[in-house]
């Protein structure tokens, strides 16, 4: 559409035309008024779009809204079979609003003749203006016969149009301006109700849990218009259904744009009686519902459950999902902490969600008006949840309230019913729908005696474990509420008095009596009383953490090995103070405690939730995880550095940015009541919390060398002036050359080590730049000469320095780098031999240093030998590089030549022997040696495979002096290498390692022998005799009962086996080993495979009944013959599916029908819901995936009832047993989702 003659882009309102009619639609002469604005250029193009897809008939439909129509093409294509409005046949529009209609038209109109194939198609010239010329220029075209045939639609065409789809008539009066009261396109009843929203909702959040209604809308919307006409809708909040079905809607235009909102009786019977097929929601209690039957329009009754019916479909909407729903608000820009928030409260209370929201003014709850009612809720919102099966709780809330707990129940059951109600029932426990709101309505109507009684039983309930959970954590949260809700009322109405008294009192009397463990009981609850009462926690505090010795003893509680959890005390209090520090009064008090507690944490098991963490979470410049602003945040950390150095020096380096940045776990624990901004942060206020941080550091790093080894290697991530800022500062306390002599070496190992770390990797993102790394380098050099012994050490550290222009890259560099490293041991060794004890400690990789001593004909042999025995790791491993060296060069004869010629100890003679490698290049002079000495060697000797024809001697070496593990070590090695060891030979060593106790302490690499033996065996040896007993004594000690196939091959083969396997696990008496009875057990209870099952899943039936039937014989009479049966029905549960895709195969089915066993039946309805094993689900899940289950064993059951009914009742049991489990999670989802 061009763009000739500009219009205003005023967008006033269209004047009412003067008309007997509707005055709240438009007509053509508003709509020629439009014509004039800068939108209708936009809008115009999706009027038409719209007409045309409500149009009966009209299909093919492309439109080019808004600016497209400016483009080259036809700015709307359509197919019509005919109808008041537009001609039969292919329709091309063009569309103008221009004042000049009639230059518009000719203009498209000449442009679009020359197409040959104008002939098959209708040209409309559409325009929102009132054109009194336009028939005469229609027929005028006509005449030309260039096109089928040619239509104007202008202004009065429209208006006709429009009340003939007043769907469409409303929604471009709403877009021009106007208000219908009585009726409303659902589109504009969404944009209305975004605007009396503080917040912008998307509209996803009003379906997220709600599947099925969706689909259930749908479904009937796509049903033909003779069929079930209406649908209702039930929910708490009519708001909800029509967010609802807007959701449902919004990207379904078709439904959408013949959407209506009717808010009366004499509109909805106008409505009612036009032609256009028409989805109408009516919202007035005048609904005739027993006539709704007889439109042909679908419509959506909308409930909060005072209109139902059983003749329509009924769609009572879910409670939103807590988990969808959070997400999609943290899709749409929410915070973690909001989206978590207002999802668990629309879940508890959509009403309640909407007032939340609301910038309108709340109308009063209606049961605010009677004052006994207000006085019940009042005390019970300080209670704020309990559990109804937990007599303690009822008791207890009997005794606040003063009234039988019947009444408390039946007044709460009453307010639940109406949508202003308070508490909620939550899976059997009363919960608050929005506590604040209720509590700023309620609290000031707290009676006096109330109060006391409240003061009085809170510490009772929360330093005892004689309460439920829930009651005990709702009862510290309304301390919160009590403190914050009556914040704002005159001073003798507040309870601020009330809860400091209450929180005092529990902070001390927890310490009172350290045998009780008060503390620790009360800390579960730190997080709320600090919220509640922040000064007097704050103080409490203040002074407790100045005992000089209690504190770490009584807060830390993880130190032992042996801890297991996360309840010691100081996480609490960490979260609590965490809370604390979101409060602007009490930022730089809870940091302060924070600090106090970094220096004096013991540390513990947990690595994670130390009060360090916590620290540089609140001090962070680079999140907002705290109220504080970066300059406060500089303020405090200098503040702490004062005050704990060593404290405050690791926050800082916490602080410091890292590349890649550290991966710091934000767990939000903001307050749960108290109002909170959090504040944005600027690229701005980063550069200058960096540049601070640099500043202090400069400051308070001094002479101290630990901290320039600690910052040095940091100092890339930061700008080169800052770089440049520290390299100075560094140059500055060189040139004073008041360091001792280990400070230097400390000093130049770092600055090497980042010397040769950033040159070998120059072209990095993250190197130090050239100009700053010689400035480094140069202070380097001056530290310590290559003259120095310590220098050495560069050459056998990680970070290797580039030699000669090579990097560790080029081909040549190792025999370049081994030539600097023995000339530099030759250094040592010609200077001061026990230098070379410091470079062995110093070194990266001491065994390097083992192996370059091994080629030096002068290096002192017996002394580094002695290492060999070292306590010192380092020592060890260069000893054994030295001598591992030494034997593969020459072998035994150095080896003898030791032993021979040199006065070393027994115990390094054995650990000797055992670095000569086990190959039969030795076996000949081992066998010459000392007893004593062939036992380590056979024991400890590192493995080398032999060649082929050595593995029996090999095999025979190991066995004769009881080496069996090695022996599987050797077979293990053939197997992988495709060689055949003798079974016979394998069993042998294996039952031998078995009856040594082998299996009680077997290290993973036997495990792994182990393992691949037995599945060797089961491919290359199934019948092989000795294999089921070799896989029943290693069940359960290897590799998880795996493989065990031929071992439960034997039992079916041999059911008297199975029988005998039986007896051992239930024995008439208790003779027998319990180890035995426990294997036996475990072999039963892994059973994995049905008997008379082939490889293709069919069943050898009569295998089946043979198999089935000799064990039955065998067992009957015997004391636990009903265990046994139960057995086998666990055994017919590994049955595969039947053909008819239903689960137990046929074949199993006729055993059940046939034996009326209820022992198996009972067996086969454990072995199956047993072999589901663990599951995994959402935290908001519920019990989708148990109810998806039962409804396939309840349709089965249907399926297969009639042929096999008792088969059918084992489903429906195991389908009733599913559906408990699905509502037991259903329970603990719908529990947490309606938690705060």
């Amino acid at each position: 559409m061009n763009n000739e003659n500009s219009t205003s882009d005023q967008l006033s309102p269209i004047t009412p035309a003067l008309r007997g009619d509707n005055p709240e639609l438009i007509t053509a002469v508003e709509l020629n008024q439009w014509a004039d604005r800068a939108d209708a250029k936009q809008i115009f193009p999706e009027l038409i779009r719209r007409l045309l897809a409500n149009t009966p008939g009209v299909t093919n439909i492309e439109i080019r809204s808004h600016e497209g129509t400016a483009a080259p093409g036809w700015d709307g294509i359509a197919t019509s079979k005919g109808s008041p409005f537009l001609p039969q046949g292919e329709l091309r529009f063009e569309f103008g609003t221009n004042k000049d209609p009639k230059k518009k038209a000719q203009d498209d109109y000449n442009k679009r003749r020359e197409n040959p194939r104008n002939n098959e198609h209708t040209f409309i010239f559409a325009t929102p203006r009132n054109w009194p010329g336009g028939q005469s220029w229609q027929e005028e075209c006509k005449s030309d016969n260039h096109f089928a045939d040619v239509k104007v639609i202008d202004a009065h065409t429209i208006e006709a149009w429009l009340k003939e789809t007043p769907s469409i008539h409303y929604w471009i009066s709403e877009r021009l301006g106007r208000s219908p009261q009585m009726v409303s396109t659902l589109e504009n009843w969404w944009n209305s109700l975004e605007g009396k929203l503080e917040e912008k909702i998307p509209s996803e959040f009003f379906s997220s849990g709600r599947l099925k209604e969706c689909n259930q809308l749908l479904k009937y919307l796509a049903l033909e218009n003779k069929e079930n006409n209406y649908i209702t809708i039930i929910s708490r909040s009519k708001d909800d259904i029509l967010a609802f079905i807007y959701a449902t809607l919004k990207d379904n235009s078709k439904h959408l744009s013949r959407t209506l909102i009717i808010k009366d009786k004499n509109t909805w019977e106008h409505v009612i009686n036009t032609k256009q097929n028409l989805i109408l929601i009516p919202l007035f209690n005048e609904l005739d519902s027993a006539n709704l039957e007889l439109y042909r329009h679908k419509i959506i009754v909308a409930t909060d459950g005072e209109f139902t019916t059983n003749k329509n479909t009924v769609a009572e909407l879910s409670k939103i999902n807590r988990g969808s729903s959070t997400e999609v608000l943290r899709k749409g820009g929410f915070s973690h902490e909001e989206s978590h928030r207002l999802s668990g409260l629309a879940h508890r209370d959509i009403n309640a969600f909407f007032r939340a929201l609301s910038n309108t003014i709340i109308k009063k709850l209606y049961w605010l008006q009677d004052p006994e009612t207000v006085a019940v809720i009042a005390p019970l919102i300080l209670m704020g949840s309990w559990e109804k099966q937990t007599k303690e709780d009822l008791q207890l809330i009997q005794d606040i309230i003063g009234k039988p707990i019947q009444e408390v129940d039946h007044l709460l059951t009453q307010l639940s019913n109406s949508s202003d109600s308070p508490f909620i029932d939550s899976t059997g426990a009363w919960k608050l729908t929005n506590a604040l709101e209720i509590a700023k309505w309620v609290l000031p109507h707290l009676e006096h005696s109330a109060r006391t009684k409240w003061r009085e039983f809170v510490p009772k309930i929360l330093l005892s474990s004689e309460y439920s959970g829930t009651l005990r954590h709702h009862v510290a949260k309304g301390l919160i509420l009590a403190s914050v809700a009556t914040d704002d009322l005159q001073e003798d109405r507040k309870l601020k008095y009330y809860v400091d008294q209450v929180v005092n009192d529990l902070l001390n009397k927890s310490i009172e009596d350290s045998e009780k463990d008060l503390f620790n009981k009360l800390s579960t609850f730190f997080p709320e009383l600090a919220e509640a009462s922040p000064e007097v926690f704050i103080n409490f505090f203040e002074v407790y953490l100045k005992q000089p010795f209690q504190v770490a003893e009584n807060i830390f509680r993880d130190r032992s090995q042996g801890y297991l959890g996360t309840s010691s005390p100081h996480v609490n209090l960490l979260w609590a103070l965490e809370r604390l520090c979101w409060l602007p009064n009490h930022y730089t008090h809870a940091v302060g405690l924070l600090s106090k507690l970094v220096s004096i944490d013991p540390g513990g098991v947990l690595q994670s939730n130390r009060p360090i963490d916590s620290l540089e979470k609140v001090l962070s410049g680079y999140l907002s995880e705290s109220a504080a602003a970066n300059d406060d945040k500089i303020f405090n950390i200098k503040k702490i550095l004062k005050k704990y150095p060593i404290a405050g020096w690791n926050i800082l380096m916490r602080l410091w940015p890292e590349n890649p940045p550290r991966n710091m776990l934000i767990d939000h624990h903001t307050p749960l009541y108290r109002d909170i901004h959090k504040l944005q942060i600027t690229y701005t206020d980063i550069e200058t919390y960096l540049n601070d941080l640099v500043n202090i550091t400069i400051e308070n790093i001094g002479h101290q060398i630990d901290r320039w080894i600690e910052i040095l290697p940091k100092i890339n991530v930061l700008p080169i002036p800052h770089q440049t800022q520290i390299i100075h500062k560094l140059e500055e306390l060189v040139s004073e050359n008041i360091l001792d002599n280990e400070e230097i070496y400390n000093l130049w190992k770092t600055l090497d080590t980042i010397v040769t770390k950033h040159e070998k990797f120059s072209t990095a993102k993250w190197a130090i730049q050239t100009t700053e790394l010689n400035k480094l380098k140069d202070i380097s050099e001056n530290l310590l000469q290559e003259d120095n012994f310590r220098y050495n050490i560069k050459f056998f550290k990680h970070e290797t320095p580039i030699l000669n222009n090579l990097k560790n890259s080029d081909p040549t560099y190792p025999e370049v780098l081994r030539e600097f490293q023995i000339n530099a041991l030759l250094d040592t060794l010609n200077k001061d031999l026990t230098n070379l004890n410091f470079l062995i400690e110093e070194a990266d990789f001491p065994d390097i240093i083992g192996s370059c001593l091994a080629q030096i004909p002068e290096a002192p042999e017996q002394y580094i030998l002695t290492w060999l025995s070292s306590d010192s790791q380092s020592h060890q491993n260069a000893a054994f590089a030295f001598a591992r060296a030494k034997i593969n060069d020459h072998k035994m004869d150095w080896v003898n030549s030791i032993f021979n010629t040199m006065e070393i100890s027994r115990e390094i003679k054995n650990i000797l022997v055992t670095l000569v490698p086990f190959s039969k290049t030795y076996w000949d002079s081992i066998s010459s040696l000392d007893e004593k000495l062939i036992s380590p060697y056979l024991e400890k000797s590192a493995y080398r495979p032999v060649t082929n024809e050595d593995f029996e001697e090999e095999v025979a070496i190991f066995f004769q002096h009881g080496y069996y593990w090695r022996t599987l070590e050797v077979f293990n090695y053939m197997i992988q290498n495709n060689e055949s060891p003798d079974p016979k030979k394998v069993t042998d060593s294996l039952l031998r390692f078995i009856a040594s106790d082998g299996l009680s302490h077997p290290c993973p690499k036997t495990s792994l022998n182990i393992h691949n033996i037995i599945k060797w065996l089961e491919k290359e040896y199934p019948k092989y005799p000795h294999t089921p007993l070799m896989e029943l004594l290693i069940f359960d000690g290897i590799s998880s009962n795996y493989p065990s196939n031929v071992l439960y091959q034997e039992l079916i083969n041999k059911p008297s086996k199975f029988v005998i396997l039986f007896k051992t696990a239930y024995p008439e008496n208790d003779a027998l080993n319990s180890t035995c009875k426990v294997k036996a057990m475990d072999v039963l209870n892994s059973w994995p495979k049905l008997p008379g099952l082939n490889n293709d899943n069919s069943i050898d039936k009569q295998c089946l009944y043979e198999w089935i039937a000799t064990v039955r014989s065998r067992l009957e009479g015997y004391v636990y013959s009903g265990i046994g049966d139960q057995y086998i029905g666990r055994i017919l549960a590994c049955s595969p599916l039947g053909k008819d895709n239903i689960w137990p195969a046929e074949e199993v089915r006729d055993i059940i029908e046939s034996l009326e066993c209820p022992d198996i039946e009972e067996g086969i309805l454990l072995g199956r819901l047993n072999q589901r094993g663990v599951t995994t689900r959402g935290i908001y899940t519920g019990g989708i995936q148990e109810r998806e289950l039962a409804q396939k064993y309840h349709t089965g059951a249907q399926r297969i009832a009639i042929h096999y009914p008792r088969t059918a009742r084992i489903l429906r049991n195991i389908a009733a047993d599913l559906d408990w489990q699905a509502h037991r999670f259903d329970k603990g989802a719908e529990r947490l989702s309606d938690e705060e």
